[in-house]
C-alpha cells in the first residue's frame, strides 16, 4: 500500500475503534443507571455521576464521539487532521480511564474483589473501554503532544480530586468516602489524592511516548 493509503486505513481504524468505544459506553451507562443500584461502586440514575469510573468514561466517550465527527470529515476530505482541542480532549479521556483501570487492578480489585470490579458494567468501565482508548492512543493516533500537554490531561483527575475532598469535609464521610480515602483522616486522604495525581501524571507521560512532539 502506499502512503495515502496507509493513512486512510489507519483513519477507518480510528473511527472504527472510537464508534466502539462510544457504543460501550453509552451501553455499560445505560446499564449502571438502570439495573446496577444495588452493586459496589456504582448507582442508578445521576448518582451514579460521583465514581471518577463513571465520569472518565464519560469523558472518554465523548471524546470518542467527537473523533468519530472529524474522522468522518477527514475522510470525505472536509478536514485534513483532527483539531488540537480534541486531540487534547482525547488525551485527557485517554489518560482518566487509564487511571481507572491502572485504579482497580492495584486497589479495588485487590480491596473488594475483582469477580465485582469487572461485572456487569464495571467490565466495560473497569476493563474493556480502557484497553480500547490505550491501543488507540498507543497504535492509532498520530497527534503530536508537548510535554506540557500531560498536565491537561491531568486536569479531570484535579478537579474530581477538590472535588472529592472538599464534598467529604463538607457534608461527612458517610455515604460520601465511596473510596475510603478518609479512612485514615483528612491528612492521609490528601497525600492519597497526591498519589493519585502523580500516578495520572505519569501515565499521561507514557501515553505521550510514542507521539512525543519535537
Amino acid at each position: 500500500m502506499n502512503v495515502v493509503e496507509v493513512k486512510k486505513t489507519r483513519v477507518g481504524l480510528v473511527l472504527a475503534v472510537n464508534l466502539l468505544i462510544f457504543g460501550l459506553v453509552v451501553y455499560a451507562w445505560f446499564v449502571m443507571m438502570f439495573r446496577m443500584g444495588d452493586g459496589t461502586l456504582s448507582g442508578t440514575g445521576l448518582s451514579s455521576l460521583r465514581y471518577y469510573t463513571v465520569l472518565s468514561n464519560l469523558l472518554e466517550g465523548l471524546a470518542a464521539l467527537i473523533t468519530v465527527v472529524f474522522t468522518v470529515l477527514i475522510l470525505a476530505g472536509k478536514a485534513s487532521e483532527l483539531p488540537r482541542w480534541v486531540t487534547l480532549l482525547c488525551y485527557a479521556g485517554t489518560t482518566s480511564v487509564s487511571l481507572t483501570f491502572v485504579t482497580v487492578m492495584v486497589y479495588l480489585g485487590p480491596v473488594f474483589g475483582f469477580n465485582i470490579m469487572f461485572n456487569d458494567a464495571n467490565l466495560y468501565f473497569h476493563l474493556l473501554i480502557p484497553l480500547f482508548a490505550i491501543m488507540e492512543a498507543l497504535f492509532l493516533s498520530k497527534e503530536k503532544l508537548r510535554f506540557k500537554d500531560s498536565f491537561v490531561a491531568t486536569l479531570p483527575t484535579l478537579l474530581y480530586g477538590v472535588w472529592y475532598i472538599i464534598n467529604n469535609l463538607a457534608n461527612g464521610r458517610e455515604g460520601n468516602d465511596i473510596y475510603y480515602l478518609f479512612y485514615f483522616g483528612p491528612a492521609a486522604s490528601v497525600l492519597f489524592f497526591i498519589g493519585f495525581m502523580a500516578v495520572a501524571w505519569g501515565i499521561a507521560l507514557l501515553l505521550r511516548l510514542p507521539r512525543k512532539a519535537p
